[in-house]
């Protein structure tokens, strides 16, 4: 059986719908989720099997993967040290259960160094994955391009972008081809086992070509800018961001100034079989109206 964690979230979800899509046989599906009851009416639709599955309930999460062969590891979302009990829960969890092949959801920033808290998370889920005995891969996704949906009309209105320096390199895929390349891999587990794998678009954008594209879709000026790591924290705390995020976003910035989203992958295309989707293409539909 596949269990697919963090169904009812976003890219959990994704990753549950991309995987039906291709034809697999809903037996053979375990949607775990720490609220079950948010995903039980697609689920019966569907005919998939949903299980409790509470990261801070390391004994629930061993009954919940109790059968499982692979299993689609979401990192979690809590703050850093909570998320370091979870990522460890889940692991134990996952060896006392008998799973055999995790796939591990990480971030390109994966080093425990960083300044950007949470990735120290995924630095410390993959080493404990290493050592667990179990067949892992780690997926390490890109900054969601879905962010530039709301980051592309606000630069448009204000007339400058900051959210990645004029010459800070990033790395962007969208959410959806994520979890397409997640149910990919997690259909067939074993030519992946043992490999990290980092999914972007295949190319790197600075801030000054992000805002390039932003002014030539919006046909308005729009200049890069660079901000400082108190011009960032202001600015989110100006909208009531919670403490935790604001400094999980300002750690961000840094680990972006710190050129760590500087190298492309291939690997998302490959996946995939084709071109991944362009944060050109993003940045002209969230500007189109």
């Amino acid at each position: 059986m596949i269990g697919i964690t963090g169904a009812t979230g976003q890219l959990g979800g994704l990753v549950l719908e991309h995987v039906l899509a291709r034809g697999v046989n809903a037996a053979r599906l375990v949607a775990l989720a720490r609220r079950p009851e948010a995903l039980d009416e697609r689920a019966r639709a569907w005919g998939i099997g949903v299980r409790r599955a509470d990261y801070e309930d390391p004994a629930g999460m061993i009954v919940a993967l109790r059968g499982i062969e692979t299993l689609l590891f979401v990192a979690g979302n809590a703050p850093t040290w909570p998320r370091l009990e979870q990522h460890r829960n889940v692991v134990l969890a996952a060896r006392e259960a008998g799973v055999g092949h995790v796939v591990y959801t990480g971030f390109v920033d994966h080093d425990s160094d960083s300044p950007f808290p949470f990735a120290a998370t995924h630095a410390a889920a993959e080493a404990w994955l290493r050592g667990s005995g179990l067949d892992w891969t780690f997926l390490r996704n890109a900054i969601y391009a879905e962010l530039l949906e709301r980051e592309a009309p606000a630069a448009r209105g204000s007339g400058s972008f900051g959210r990645v320096g004029p010459q800070t390199p990033s790395l962007w895929a969208t959410r959806s081809e994520l979890a397409e390349a997640a149910a990919i891999v997690l259909l067939e587990p074993a030519p992946h086992a043992g490999r990290a794998i980092q999914l972007d678009e295949g190319r790197a954008w600075t801030g000054q070509q992000l805002a390039e594209r932003i002014a030539r879709a919006s046909g308005r000026a729009v200049e890069a800018v660079q901000l400082d790591d108190a011009s960032v924290r202001a600015g989110l705390v100006a909208i009531g961001a919670p403490p935790g995020l604001v400094e999980a976003m300002v750690g961000m910035h840094g680990s972006l100034e710190q050129r760590r989203f500087a190298a492309p992958s291939p690997a998302l295309g490959e996946l995939l079989g084709r071109t991944p989707t362009s944060v050109a293409d993003v940045i002209d539909g969230a500007l189109a109206h």
